[in-house]
């Protein structure tokens, strides 16, 4: 005969006790709690982002006119269009500062900040650590070089062997119709010119220096025939001897520019060049082909090509550019056009919550004007 076995009694809860005793009961409890029903291990705090706080964390970096510390708060076009998001999202922020761009997406990276804003370069390598909104602002790099007191004169250039030979020539020959101008007077017996040599002789230089230059001031012009043939060889002479004259003073300046001066990305090669280890700016840097010499801040770059340890700068454009405008007194030069075109971007931890919303936003701005108003009062009208 088959033992009865008692039914199961069920607590309030509907569970099943039965003859399972309480510490067993416990035990289940334990691993059921500590098991989530998909089976797998429950993930790690902090593991996946969530920006719940109501005040968010947002940092950034100096970057003028992005983003720069004034009478102790933080002001620049990005913290200005960030106010504008956070407006718009109806959310509260507060900022702190990073010593660099790599610190700077550490911290994102790291979940340790809720946003990332300043002049930050949308890259692919950056696009696998965390993420990226729209881009806010189209920038690039530009070349800044230190200008040179006291090059490119005239004189200077004069000086130069080639155009002395030049310009000994030119003389030499004005000295030569001077004297064939006189002596075809002297036989004509005219009055034009002195009959005495020295004078004679400077009368009819001085004819063919200002007949060569087109001038023609008309108080001494030869009067014999002979006079007059050489006269008309020596206007249409002239004419080719000025302009290969002008030409050649124009390339030697030309020339003498270049080899002194770098005039963009292209002559940088084997230049000391400045530019911030990690950055776009320092890739750009190598593929010229230039020696890297990494600076930490702008000031730091400005000072060491003041002080002429570098050749020049490689760095975002607008921020050079609204350097050069802000402080005309410094001996600096942006030299060639804008290259290496770049997209600035807010970083996010990846997987934000916040980067659609964020995204919507920067439309609104947009279509609203407010963006424009933005951009006009930190790079004008012009820029």
């Amino acid at each position: 005969v088959k033992p009865v076995r008692k039914p199961y009694s069920l607590n309030p809860s509907g569970c099943a006790l039965g003859s399972v005793s309480k510490t067993s009961l416990l035990a289940l409890t334990l691993v059921l709690t500590a098991v989530p029903a998909g089976g797998q291990p429950s993930e790690p705090a902090g593991a996946k982002f969530e920006a719940t706080e109501t005040s968010l964390d947002v940092r950034t970096k100096p970057f003028s006119p992005f983003a720069f510390q004034e009478e102790g708060k933080w002001v620049g076009f990005s913290l200005d269009l960030w106010a504008a998001i956070a407006d718009d999202l109806n959310r509260t922020f507060r900022v702190s500062g990073e010593e660099s761009v790599s610190d700077l997406l550490a911290t994102v990276e790291n979940r340790e900040a809720d946003v990332a804003v300043a002049g930050i370069t949308i890259t692919s390598a950056r696009e696998g650590k965390v993420d990226f909104t729209h881009a806010f602002y189209e920038s690039g790099l530009q070349v800044l070089t230190r200008k040179e007191e006291g090059r490119s004169s005239v004189w200077s250039v004069i000086q130069s062997s080639g155009l002395l030979d030049i310009l000994t020539v030119l003389m030499l020959t004005l000295l030569l119709v001077a004297h064939l101008v006189w002596i075809a007077e002297r036989l004509k017996g005219t009055d034009e010119f002195a009959p005495t040599y020295p004078r004679g002789v400077w009368d009819a230089f001085w004819w063919a220096a200002v007949t060569v230059t087109t001038v023609g001031y008309g108080d001494k012009v030869p009067k014999s025939d002979m006079g007059r043939v050489l006269a008309l060889f020596w206007m249409f002479s002239g004419l080719i001897l000025v302009s290969f004259f002008t030409a050649s003073v124009t390339t030697a300046l030309t020339l003498e520019r270049l080899d002194s001066e770098i005039t963009g990305p292209g002559d940088l090669k084997n230049k000391r060049v400045g530019a911030p280890e990690g950055s776009t700016s320092a890739g750009a840097v190598r593929t010229y082909g230039a020696i890297l010499v990494d600076f930490q801040s702008l000031d730091e770059g400005l000072a060491l090509l003041r002080d002429g340890e570098v050749d020049a700068l490689v760095y975002d454009a607008p921020v050079l550019q609204y350097h050069v405008r802000m402080h005309p007194e410094d001996p600096f030069l942006l030299a060639g056009p804008v290259f290496q075109r770049e997209s600035y971007g807010i970083a996010l931890p990846e997987g934000s919550p916040l980067r659609e919303p964020i995204n919507t936003a920067l439309l609104h701005l947009r279509e609203s004007g407010v963006y424009q108003s933005l951009h006009e009062k930190w790079f004008g009208s012009g820029m």
